[in-house]
């Protein structure tokens, strides 16, 4: 099959055991012009080492729902053309940590509903031309802290559908470019004072499904890029205003929160109908603040307890 989108994909009915694939190319076309292998619904297990040994110049590789288990170090070794790997839908657990090291034009990788619960430290190592990441859907954890610092051309992660509980800033620190951030159906209870101040391009903010309790600003800091923000489904009971009052953000889903409920949108300058729809939360984050501090205020002067 040849097409403008895709240039010349080869569709394989590949047996997991074989050395080699067979098959005839359209007239004109060998192995060196493919640049797409596309093969579903088949029981690889495993990812046949033969695409890379035949296709060389092979730039895109679609294989869902074929039972892989695992990445290797071999598995990509000789596709130092690639750009686009999907792999969803499979029954991947353990990705090798040099799995990608000789594919450095990565530019878009999709994992979701697989089964992996990390990813190891350097696996992206190679990756700084790579935009797009989703790895949802799997029984992810935790991850290291440095896992995404060589992601310097990221634009969006997808995070979202995993058992995560809590954020490490350190996975954010180096993704200036990033555009779309989703970690919604997790079970994420706060965001850490500056998770996101350095992400100045962001542009849509997925945290709905998770057990948020306050909206702090200085998570956030300045982000006059921030137009959708999708909260709903948490315990949200407190919000800075602040957070309101430094972002460009047009639409916040609050749904089925405490302090808050509905979409609201509002492209105005002055914030009049979310700061209406939110003045219950804005209340409440300043009480919070004025007990935070008169508790803070207590505990200084208090004098020592002296025990003779």
């Amino acid at each position: 099959m040849d097409s403008i989108e895709h240039g010349y994909t080869c569709i394989l009915n590949v047996d997991k055991n074989i050395d080699g694939i067979e098959g005839e190319h359209l007239p004109g076309k060998t192995d060196e012009h493919v640049r797409r292998i596309e093969s579903h619904d088949q029981a690889l297990v495993n990812i046949p080492p033969a695409i890379c040994n035949i296709f060389i110049n092979i730039e895109e590789i679609d294989l869902n729902r074929c039972l892989i288990e695992k990445i290797d170090n071999d598995s990509f070794k000789g596709c130092k053309k690639l750009k686009s790997l999907k792999l969803e839908r499979n029954q991947i657990s353990q990705i090798d940590e040099n799995a990608f090291i000789q594919n450095p034009d990565l530019e878009y990788i999709e994992l979701w509903s697989n089964q992996l619960t990390t990813l190891p430290e350097n696996v992206f190592i190679s990756q700084q031309k790579l935009q797009y990441l989703a790895i949802d859907s799997n029984r992810i954890v935790s991850l290291p802290s440095n896992v995404f610092k060589p992601l310097k051309s990221l634009k969006t992660i997808n995070l979202s559908s995993n058992r995560i509980s809590a954020l490490n800033p350190e996975w954010f620190e180096t993704l200036y470019g990033l555009e779309n951030l989703y970690l919604h159906f997790n079970q994420i209870e706060e965001l850490p004072e500056g998770i996101f101040t350095h992400l100045s391009q962001l542009t849509q903010f997925s945290m709905y499904s998770n057990r948020l309790r306050v909206i702090h600003s200085n998570s956030f800091g300045y982000h006059p890029n921030l137009q959708f923000a999708w909260l709903q489904m948490n315990q949200i009971e407190a919000i800075d205003e602040r957070f309101i009052l430094n972002t460009s953000v047009s639409e916040i889903s609050m749904n089925l929160n405490v302090c808050a409920h509905g979409t609201i949108v509002d492209t105005t300058r002055s914030r009049t109908r979310m700061r209406m729809a939110l003045r219950f939360c804005f209340e409440n984050f300043e009480n919070l603040e004025a007990d935070s501090l008169k508790q803070l205020l207590i505990d200084r002067i208090q004098s020592p307890r002296i025990n003779v």
